[in-house]
Protein backbone atom coordinates (compact mmCIF):
# COMPACT_ATOMS: atom_id res chain seq x y z
CA UNK A 1 0.00 0.00 0.00
CA UNK A 2 2.99 2.45 0.74
CA UNK A 3 4.08 1.32 -2.58
CA UNK A 4 1.11 2.76 -4.14
CA UNK A 5 0.88 5.54 -2.44
CA UNK A 6 4.23 6.82 -2.88
CA UNK A 7 4.12 6.31 -6.87
CA UNK A 8 5.75 3.13 -7.33
CA UNK A 9 2.67 1.40 -9.10
CA UNK A 10 0.85 4.49 -10.63
CA UNK A 11 2.54 7.33 -11.33
CA UNK A 12 0.41 9.88 -11.70
CA UNK A 13 -0.99 11.17 -7.94
CA UNK A 14 -4.19 12.19 -9.39
CA UNK A 15 -4.36 8.32 -10.25
CA UNK A 16 -4.25 7.40 -6.80
CA UNK A 17 -6.26 10.01 -5.25
CA UNK A 18 -8.92 9.17 -7.49
CA UNK A 19 -8.26 5.06 -6.60
CA UNK A 20 -9.27 6.23 -3.07
CA UNK A 21 -11.73 9.09 -3.58
CA UNK A 22 -15.54 8.17 -2.54
CA UNK A 23 -18.33 8.30 -5.22
CA UNK A 24 -21.33 10.12 -5.24
CA UNK A 25 -24.57 8.34 -5.96
CA UNK A 26 -26.69 9.76 -8.18
CA UNK A 27 -28.89 11.19 -5.34
CA UNK A 28 -25.78 12.93 -3.94
CA UNK A 29 -25.52 10.34 -1.09
CA UNK A 30 -22.65 8.15 -0.82
CA UNK A 31 -24.21 4.49 0.00
CA UNK A 32 -22.01 2.58 1.82
CA UNK A 33 -22.18 -0.95 3.45
CA UNK A 34 -22.68 0.51 7.32
CA UNK A 35 -22.45 2.76 9.67
CA UNK A 36 -18.44 2.28 9.72
CA UNK A 37 -17.62 1.41 5.97
CA UNK A 38 -19.57 4.14 4.98
CA UNK A 39 -18.76 5.16 1.16
CA UNK A 40 -17.38 3.43 -1.96
CA UNK A 41 -14.87 4.44 -4.14
CA UNK A 42 -12.85 2.64 -7.40
CA UNK A 43 -14.21 -0.96 -6.18
CA UNK A 44 -12.79 0.43 -2.64
CA UNK A 45 -15.11 0.40 0.52
CA UNK A 46 -14.18 3.80 2.43
CA UNK A 47 -14.79 5.20 5.67
CA UNK A 48 -15.55 8.77 4.85
CA UNK A 49 -14.91 11.14 7.92
CA UNK A 50 -13.55 13.97 9.09
CA UNK A 51 -10.50 13.13 11.02
CA UNK A 52 -8.50 10.08 9.34
CA UNK A 53 -10.57 8.93 6.47
CA UNK A 54 -9.76 5.18 5.12
CA UNK A 55 -10.37 3.10 2.63
CA UNK A 56 -10.83 -0.44 4.19
CA UNK A 57 -11.90 -3.52 2.16
CA UNK A 58 -13.04 -6.21 4.90
CA UNK A 59 -13.79 -9.83 3.83
CA UNK A 60 -16.37 -12.48 5.14
CA UNK A 61 -16.66 -10.60 8.47
CA UNK A 62 -12.73 -12.00 9.33
CA UNK A 63 -10.57 -9.82 7.63
CA UNK A 64 -10.06 -6.11 7.04
CA UNK A 65 -7.21 -3.91 5.62
CA UNK A 66 -7.39 -0.39 6.35
CA UNK A 67 -5.65 2.02 4.29
CA UNK A 68 -5.20 5.93 5.86
CA UNK A 69 -4.08 7.53 2.63
CA UNK A 70 -3.59 10.92 4.86
CA UNK A 71 -1.31 9.19 7.84
CA UNK A 72 0.48 7.03 4.94
CA UNK A 73 -0.54 4.07 7.67
CA UNK A 74 -2.07 0.44 6.50
CA UNK A 75 -3.15 -1.91 8.89
CA UNK A 76 -4.20 -5.67 7.86
CA UNK A 77 -6.04 -7.90 10.35
CA UNK A 78 -6.67 -11.64 9.48
CA UNK A 79 -8.25 -14.17 11.65
CA UNK A 80 -10.09 -17.52 11.15
CA UNK A 81 -13.30 -16.51 13.10
CA UNK A 82 -15.93 -15.63 11.07
CA UNK A 83 -18.17 -12.97 12.96
CA UNK A 84 -14.72 -11.48 14.45
CA UNK A 85 -15.71 -8.37 12.29
CA UNK A 86 -11.94 -7.17 12.66
CA UNK A 87 -13.12 -3.95 11.28
CA UNK A 88 -14.70 -2.39 14.39
CA UNK A 89 -12.12 -2.41 15.99
CA UNK A 90 -8.84 -1.76 13.60
CA UNK A 91 -8.85 1.83 14.40
CA UNK A 92 -7.96 0.93 18.14
CA UNK A 93 -4.86 -0.66 16.27
CA UNK A 94 -4.36 2.61 14.41
CA UNK A 95 -4.26 4.38 17.56
CA UNK A 96 -0.92 2.62 18.83
CA UNK A 97 0.82 4.56 15.82
CA UNK A 98 -1.55 7.42 15.63
CA UNK A 99 -1.96 8.93 19.52
CA UNK A 100 -5.24 11.10 18.10
CA UNK A 101 -6.93 8.11 17.30
CA UNK A 102 -7.58 6.58 20.34
CA UNK A 103 -10.54 6.28 22.12
CA UNK A 104 -9.90 8.19 25.23
CA UNK A 105 -8.40 11.32 23.41
CA UNK A 106 -12.06 11.70 21.95
CA UNK A 107 -11.47 9.85 18.23
CA UNK A 108 -14.55 9.09 16.44
CA UNK A 109 -16.70 11.46 18.31
CA UNK A 110 -18.40 14.57 16.47
CA UNK A 111 -17.04 18.26 16.59
CA UNK A 112 -19.82 18.81 19.62
CA UNK A 113 -19.51 15.33 21.87
CA UNK A 114 -15.09 15.85 21.14
CA UNK A 115 -15.72 19.22 22.86
CA UNK A 116 -17.95 18.25 25.67
CA UNK A 117 -15.61 15.00 26.21
CA UNK A 118 -12.14 17.23 26.51
CA UNK A 119 -13.21 20.03 28.24
CA UNK A 120 -14.91 17.43 31.20
CA UNK A 121 -11.53 15.62 31.20
CA UNK A 122 -9.71 19.07 31.89
CA UNK A 123 -12.64 20.34 34.48
CA UNK A 124 -13.43 16.93 36.28
CA UNK A 125 -16.25 14.77 35.63
CA UNK A 126 -17.83 16.08 39.08
CA UNK A 127 -18.24 19.17 36.83
CA UNK A 128 -19.74 17.50 33.88
CA UNK A 129 -22.87 19.47 34.12
CA UNK A 130 -21.10 22.52 34.26
CA UNK A 131 -19.42 22.07 31.28
CA UNK A 132 -22.05 21.11 29.42
CA UNK A 133 -23.65 25.09 30.41
CA UNK A 134 -20.39 26.67 29.94
CA UNK A 135 -20.17 25.37 26.71
CA UNK A 136 -23.87 26.05 25.71
CA UNK A 137 -23.86 29.31 27.33
CA UNK A 138 -21.09 30.14 24.80
CA UNK A 139 -22.44 28.67 21.86
CA UNK A 140 -26.20 28.53 21.53
CA UNK A 141 -25.92 26.37 18.86
CA UNK A 142 -24.22 23.53 20.78
CA UNK A 143 -25.97 20.44 21.21
CA UNK A 144 -25.23 16.97 21.55
CA UNK A 145 -27.31 13.73 21.55
CA UNK A 146 -28.97 11.24 24.05
CA UNK A 147 -27.01 8.37 22.22
CA UNK A 148 -23.91 10.62 21.74
CA UNK A 149 -24.07 10.82 25.77
CA UNK A 150 -25.25 7.06 26.54
CA UNK A 151 -22.42 6.17 24.30
CA UNK A 152 -19.93 7.76 26.38
CA UNK A 153 -21.01 6.36 29.54
CA UNK A 154 -20.62 3.04 28.23
CA UNK A 155 -17.14 3.77 27.25
CA UNK A 156 -16.34 5.00 30.76
CA UNK A 157 -17.83 2.28 32.36
CA UNK A 158 -15.86 -0.39 29.32
CA UNK A 159 -12.57 1.14 30.95
CA UNK A 160 -13.52 0.55 34.39
CA UNK A 161 -14.31 4.05 35.63
CA UNK A 162 -17.87 3.76 37.07
CA UNK A 163 -17.86 7.20 38.83
CA UNK A 164 -17.58 9.02 35.31
CA UNK A 165 -19.79 7.12 33.83
CA UNK A 166 -22.13 7.49 36.67
CA UNK A 167 -21.81 11.59 36.33
CA UNK A 168 -21.74 11.04 32.47
CA UNK A 169 -25.48 8.97 32.76
CA UNK A 170 -26.74 11.64 35.87
CA UNK A 171 -26.66 14.29 32.69
CA UNK A 172 -28.44 12.32 30.36
CA UNK A 173 -31.21 11.98 32.69
CA UNK A 174 -30.86 15.49 33.17
CA UNK A 175 -30.49 17.24 29.67
CA UNK A 176 -33.41 14.34 28.57
CA UNK A 177 -35.59 13.69 31.20
CA UNK A 178 -38.80 12.42 29.00
CA UNK A 179 -36.54 9.33 27.90
CA UNK A 180 -37.08 5.96 29.58
CA UNK A 181 -33.43 4.80 28.21
CA UNK A 182 -31.53 7.38 29.84
CA UNK A 183 -32.98 6.03 33.33
CA UNK A 184 -32.67 2.66 32.68
CA UNK A 185 -28.81 3.40 32.00
CA UNK A 186 -28.19 5.54 34.94
CA UNK A 187 -29.53 2.47 36.82
CA UNK A 188 -27.14 0.15 35.50
CA UNK A 189 -24.65 2.22 36.77
CA UNK A 190 -26.22 2.47 40.08
CA UNK A 191 -26.25 -1.12 40.63
CA UNK A 192 -22.79 -1.35 39.37
CA UNK A 193 -21.87 0.67 42.40
CA UNK A 194 -23.60 -0.86 44.89
CA UNK A 195 -26.31 1.52 45.50
CA UNK A 196 -29.19 -0.45 44.57
CA UNK A 197 -31.95 1.29 46.36
CA UNK A 198 -30.79 4.42 44.19
CA UNK A 199 -30.77 1.88 41.61
CA UNK A 200 -34.77 0.51 41.55
CA UNK A 201 -36.26 4.46 41.80
CA UNK A 202 -34.32 4.84 38.14
CA UNK A 203 -35.53 1.41 36.89
CA UNK A 204 -39.02 2.38 37.98
CA UNK A 205 -38.56 5.21 36.30
CA UNK A 206 -37.48 4.00 33.48
CA UNK A 207 -40.42 1.48 33.52
CA UNK A 208 -42.95 4.38 33.79
CA UNK A 209 -41.78 6.05 30.92
CA UNK A 210 -42.02 3.04 28.95
CA UNK A 211 -44.06 -0.25 30.32
CA UNK A 212 -42.22 -1.89 27.13
CA UNK A 213 -38.99 -1.66 28.99
CA UNK A 214 -38.17 -5.49 29.70
CA UNK A 215 -35.10 -4.92 31.16
CA UNK A 216 -36.09 -2.68 33.73
CA UNK A 217 -39.17 -4.69 34.16
CA UNK A 218 -36.75 -7.68 35.02
CA UNK A 219 -34.00 -5.91 37.12
CA UNK A 220 -37.32 -5.04 39.29
CA UNK A 221 -38.93 -8.44 39.37
CA UNK A 222 -35.17 -9.64 40.33
CA UNK A 223 -35.30 -7.12 43.33
CA UNK A 224 -39.17 -8.26 44.76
Amino acid sequence: MLALQEGKLLKDQKSIRELFTTIKLNNGDIGGFNKLTNGYALGWPTVVRTEHPAVAPVGGMRSALFVYPQDHLSIVVLTNLQGSNPEWFIDEIAGYYIPDMKAENGFGLSPNMKMLYLQTRADGYQNVALVYQKIKKKNKSFKVSEDEINSWGYQMMGRDLKNEALAVFKLNTELFPNSSNVFDSYGEILDALGRKQEAIMNYKKSLLLNPDNTNAANYLKDKK
